[in-house]
């Protein structure tokens, strides 16, 4: 907000920790690349079957 000479008066500002959801971030990334790791090196493939469909991936 400003004064009629254009001088700031105040701002509002919101933080929000996001600490915990960094974390678990960080712990996904590290799963998922420890179960990557295991995939390749048992040389197996992750398949997945929409049943309605009868469709793979």
């Amino acid at each position: 907000m400003c004064d009629g000479s254009h001088s700031l008066l105040y701002f509002i500002t919101q933080i929000v920790d996001i600490s915990e959801l960094k974390q678990s971030e960080r712990v996904n990334r590290h799963l998922m690349e420890r179960i990557t790791l295991a995939n390749e090196a048992g040389e197996i493939g992750v398949y997945e079957w929409k049943l309605m469909s009868n469709e793979t991936m």
